[in-house]
């Protein structure tokens, strides 16, 4: 698979858009009055770029948490994917955190690290 980057400036190949575009954040809001900033979705060395209508098929995971059933929603309403792994945990993933894809992950019952190593 061939993977589009951004240039020095953060500009996309010609036919092509960031997977994690721009955005409106919120900065504050009182009831009558909203400030809100544009928030860059990445930055150039983070930029990976598509086509967008090749976005959903071809964008990459860029962020997996293990996370209590409990927070299900909260992750939900920040644009991650929730699969329920068990009774109390489950494993939340975006394609929409600012930074470079996961390229390995794996999960098992025995750590990965010793910490007396």
């Amino acid at each position: 698979m061939t993977v589009n980057r951004a240039d020095m400036y953060n500009i996309c190949p010609g036919g092509t858009t960031s997977c994690i575009p721009d955005r409106l954040v919120v900065k504050s809001s009182n009831g009558t009055n909203t400030t809100t900033e544009q928030m860059q979705g990445t930055s150039a060395e983070d930029t990976i770029c598509y086509p967008p209508d090749e976005h959903e098929e071809k964008c990459p995971i860029t962020d997996i948490v293990i996370i209590s059933n409990s927070a299900i929603s909260d992750y939900e309403q920040r644009e991650y994917t929730v699969i329920v792994f068990n009774e109390t945990d489950s494993i939340a993933f975006t394609k929409m955190s600012p930074q470079l894809p996961i390229t390995t992950f794996s999960a098992g019952y025995t750590p990965c690290m010793d910490p007396f190593y």
